[in-house]
């Protein structure tokens, strides 16, 4: 009896460690991560899609930028593109008389600094700063003409600005 005993003992050991390999990869348990993104989406409007003045003097345009997020990223980057030539703070209206070929320099600020065009790519960037406090923000885009109105042809001269706005 004994032998048997100590037989069935043996059995019983080499089958649990046989058994034990296979029984440390078995878990009950698991660990998923889960990761939500919101992205910030921007959009814009203006007051007004004509600006315009007589005889020298300014005008000014209103952007508006809202954002879906009640609480925000870095904030938004306007880009602003000029269809006439454009350096620095200065884009340069071209007469609708193609014949004349004279151009009315119109100085550009956005918010509280100059422009700062690239010649090359007639387009300039404006940072808009995150607010956590609201969902839109209001830039002003203002126009001042630098040059004395009498030493040009009369006539109309036109210019057109692409807003777009992106995150920061």
């Amino acid at each position: 009896m004994k032998s048997i005993t100590r037989n069935n003992l043996v059995a019983v050991l080499v089958l649990g460690a046989l058994g034990a390999p296979l029984s440390a990869y078995a878990s009950d348990r698991a660990v998923v991560n889960i990761t939500a993104t919101v992205s910030e989406k921007f959009s814009l409007v203006v007051d007004k899609t004509i600006a315009g003045f007589a005889d020298g003097g300014s005008d000014e345009v209103k952007i508006t930028t809202t954002s879906n997020a009640t609480r925000h990223g870095a904030g938004a980057t306007l880009t602003i593109e000029s269809n006439v030539p454009a350096s620095g703070k200065t884009m340069q209206l071209k007469h609708v008389t193609a014949a004349i070929t004279d151009t009315y320099p119109v100085d550009v600020k956005i918010g509280n600094a100059d422009a700062n065009f690239n010649s090359t790519t007639k387009k300039t960037t404006h940072t808009v700063a995150s607010n956590n406090s609201a969902n839109t923000q209001e830039t002003v885009l203002k126009f001042t003409s630098n040059r004395a109105a009498q030493t040009l042809p009369a006539g109309e001269y036109k210019g057109i600005l692409t807003i777009v706005v992106s995150p920061a």
